[in-house]
């Protein structure tokens, strides 16, 4: 068979491969993944010798995928997605019929902080079904949302908002202000808590709006009643990312007590006074199977909203 040698990549090298593209640098997808980046490069190697292939040019200032790269990681992210879906339909089923939940969760929220007591209640009232969580980021949450991949997403309350609550249903389980990171030794650090207006003179970090247009509107949303737009200097393509991304003790950005990054040793958190974030969990109104309405059911006793909606 012609395909046989390529067969020898396994799926996690394929994963390695796609998480690079996603995070553009090897020792940002290595610090994901929690691998030695040493390791990481000899994964991508092997897939480029297996292929007979270039899928990154290296230099000195950043990591270039080629035209090559670019098409396995289109190819790639959907068969890897499928794969994953067919395996998790299998083990659900039931005498022929499919008795699971798929919760989606955000891959930078502290996930045993903002979904497992409710999945695991849900266990508890529904042994026989099947629950899944499957994380990833703002952006395919917000697909998985509105296509219906998902039967609930786990997201933050600034993009749902964003978004419009108009056909979703919505509970706000877990509530926090807003948060600036920064370097320790950003001037604001000294700071037990945060206004608005100091932010005026430093600089964001942003992430982009082709990827996440609703963290860019929540920015601007805090900073115009204030006078002053963000000062932007640097995009990054996911929220992960923002604190690898953090180069001067000028920069910082905005998240909430339950980013997963807060816990970098480099970095502090301080609260903005007057602000309010939050984690939301939300599902499509038309469609939902029996599985979604009993854990929608369920978030009442987790719901600190006046009632889900």
């Amino acid at each position: 068979m012609v395909l046989s040698g390529y067969l020898n990549i396994s799926t996690l090298y394929m994963h390695y491969f796609l998480v690079v593209v996603e995070c553009g640098s090897f020792t940002n997808a290595a610090n994901q993944l929690f691998i030695t980046q040493s390791a990481l490069s000899k994964a991508i190697s092997s897939i480029e010798k297996t292929l007979d292939v270039q899928l990154f040019i290296r230099n000195k200032k950043r990591l270039q995928v080629t035209e090559a790269g670019w098409h396995l990681y289109e190819k790639w992210r959907l068969a890897l997605h499928d794969i994953e879906t067919s395996v998790m339909e299998c083990r659900a089923k039931r005498g022929g019929q499919i008795s699971s939940l798929l919760v989606g969760g955000l891959d930078t929220h502290k996930i045993n902080e903002v979904i497992l007591p409710i999945i695991r209640e849900y266990r508890l009232l529904y042994p026989n079904d099947q629950v899944y969580i499957e994380t990833n980021s703002a952006k395919e949450m917000r697909r998985g949302l509105v296509n219906g991949s998902f039967d609930v997403v786990i997201t933050t309350l600034y993009d749902i908002e964003q978004l419009g609550t108009e056909g979703f249903g919505h509970a706000v389980i877990a509530s926090s202000p807003h948060y600036i990171c920064m370097m320790k030794e950003h001037p604001l650090a000294g700071k037990d808590s945060i206004d608005i207006p100091d932010l005026k003179n430093y600089s964001f970090v942003s992430i982009s709006p082709s990827d996440t247009p609703s963290y860019n509107g929540m920015l601007f949303d805090l900073c115009t009643p204030y006078g002053f737009l963000p000062h932007i200097t640097r995009y990054v393509s996911s929220a992960n990312d923002m604190v690898y991304n953090l180069f001067s003790p000028q920069e910082l950005f905005i998240c909430d007590q339950y980013y997963i990054g807060s816990d970098n040793p480099s970095v502090t958190l301080r609260p903005i006074n007057g602000t309010t974030s939050g984690v939301v969990a939300a599902w499509r109104k038309d469609g939902c199977k029996t599985q979604s309405v009993n854990f929608i059911k369920l978030l009442d006793r987790f719901c600190i909203s006046p009632g889900c909606k």
